[in-house]
């Protein structure tokens, strides 16, 4: 499984591929960008009921990764199975 994030702005307007989630060997969620990678690391990603998952968590983490680009206007996540 992997999450790509797309970026949108004027000069994206199809939106352009910004980065990327994977899981590890470990199961363990990965980016390729680390600014992003520490990010989550800190505040992780949240899921149902207000649960918290962070990159440890792997395939959770994952899926929940996409709600927190929702409401933004600038980012999209899609899941990559």
């Amino acid at each position: 499984m992997k999450v790509e994030i797309y970026d949108y702005s004027e000069d994206h307007q199809n939106g352009e591929l910004s980065r990327t989630w994977n899981l590890d060997k470990d199961e363990r969620a990965v980016c390729d960008d680390s600014l992003d990678q520490r990010r989550f690391e800190k505040v992780g990603a949240v899921g149902d009921h207000g649960r918290i998952y962070y990159p440890k968590d792997g395939d959770l983490f994952l899926r929940n990764l996409p709600d927190q680009y929702a409401n933004s206007s600038f980012f999209r996540a899609k899941i990559i199975e």
